[in-house]
């Protein structure tokens, strides 16, 4: 996907807000776009107990215990989240996944989100408006020089090659997540999305695809 498939909201000037504790009761419907961040390993040690029989599978089929773990974590904080938004005890969320594998929640159209995490850290968005993608990237395990191939134009890999390494480490972090936020709004159905770019934590991109319309709000929280 090409800059010219999507539109970049422009960046406000100076520091960007900081990210805030984020209410216990959200509502879309004014039509934000909400983004949470959470670092998974301040969840507490015990497995949630509110994840599905399935789930509980899932993560137990994971090779690395530490994975399964982490990823059994991100499926609790989506439902605490969820829970949230829907007014409901996140016991009673119910999540079915598509043809395409992206999950939604059953019997409900109230709310649109996708959640991505990188080591412990994640991040998760809701909109009223589908689709919605998010990604993460702190670039522990990224092979920089091969995604920078992949996913810089002749021009702009030769610019970011002739930066210092912390500097061209950045940009490759940007162009991953961008490409993975994109295809993850453009494979449900999105076109012409706009797309929101920040820090997540010092050094962790993160970048945020939101549906074709005009230029939505978007509140950057902590859960809490």
């Amino acid at each position: 996907m090409t800059a010219a498939d999507y539109r970049v909201a422009a960046a406000p000037a100076g520091t960007p807000a900081p990210w805030i504790p984020g209410p216990a009761r959200p509502r879309t419907g004014e039509g934000a776009t909400h983004v949470w961040r959470a670092d998974l390993a301040l969840i507490g040690q015990a497995r949630p107990p509110t994840l599905s029989a399935q789930e509980r599978e899932r993560a137990e089929r994971v090779l690395s215990p530490g994975r399964g773990e982490v990823w059994a974590r991100s499926r609790w904080v989506l439902r605490q989240l969820l829970g949230r938004y829907l007014g409901c005890d996140p016991t009673e969320v119910e999540l079915e996944a598509d043809s395409a594998g992206r999950l939604t929640v059953t019997g409900s159209r109230e709310i649109s989100f996708s959640l991505a995490h990188s080591g412990s850290l994640a991040v998760y968005a809701f909109s009223p408006r589908p689709p919605v993608g998010i990604d993460i990237e702190a670039g522990a395990a990224l092979k920089e020089a091969t995604v920078a191939r992949r996913l810089l134009d002749p021009a702009e890999l030769g610019r970011v090659s002739g930066l210092a390494p912390p500097e061209r480490r950045r940009e490759v972090l940007r162009a991953w997540v961008r490409r993975e936020a994109l295809l993850k709004c453009s494979s449900a159905g999105a076109s012409d999305p706009w797309l929101f770019e920040r820090d997540a934590w010092p050094g962790v991109a993160c970048a945020l695809a939101v549906t074709c319309g005009p230029c939505p709000a978007v509140s950057w929280w902590d859960l809490s």
